[in-house]
């Protein structure tokens, strides 16, 4: 996402999620380093990319940002959000569990 976009729709608190104000690392290290990717069942070039981050305002919650991946070779987070309960059922088919990844080494 470009650094404007992502400053004003996810992380400014008058124009964005203002509950993601001070998570710009957060939100990278949960993209970087999820837990779960899901492939959107709307949008099947987006993903959405469930991580936690210890330099996260509210650590104990979930970061669920989506991810455009039209361009193979980088993709770029369309959003963000704090979320308490998931759901990957709903939203698409799992592509990547660290836990299944840990589990079958």
């Amino acid at each position: 996402m470009e650094k404007n976009r992502f400053e004003d729709h996810i992380i400014d608190p008058a124009t964005g999620h203002k509950e993601l104000a001070g998570n710009e690392e957060a939100i990278k290290h949960s993209v970087e380093n999820p837990y779960l990717v899901v492939q959107s069942n709307k949008i099947p070039n987006r993903y959405l990319y469930y991580g936690k981050s210890s330099e996260s305002t509210m650590p104990w919650l979930t970061i669920k940002s989506v991810v455009d991946h039209s361009d193979e070779n980088f993709g770029f987070i369309v959003t963000s959000m704090f979320q308490k309960k998931i759901t990957p059922e709903k939203e698409g088919a799992v592509i990547y569990d660290k836990k299944k990844a840990i589990d079958s080494v």
